[in-house]
């Protein structure tokens, strides 16, 4: 939509209007640094254990607030909405 684009266009020139930066085109064949960029090959991260666990539990939302009335470790109550 034309009317989206141009509300678009207009919050990034008043977000890059505190700037002072000059635009200039580079034809496709002449950027090498994108074509770089777009080819340049990514190691893969190695996957952390912690991040793959996934914890069960069989504690109800019930439980869990009767639990958190006596428990001084956690500051906070846990309520029921």
């Amino acid at each position: 939509n034309k009317e989206q684009l141009n509300k678009r266009c207009e919050r990034w020139r008043l977000k890059l209007a505190e700037y002072r930066f000059k635009v200039k085109h580079i034809q496709g064949k002449k950027n090498h640094m994108a074509d770089y960029l777009s080819r340049s090959p990514v190691e893969v991260a190695e996957e952390d254990i912690e991040e793959r666990t996934q914890y069960e539990s069989t504690s109800t939302q019930t439980d869990l607030s009767f639990s958190s009335l006596n428990d001084n470790l956690i500051p906070l109550k846990i309520t029921t909405a």
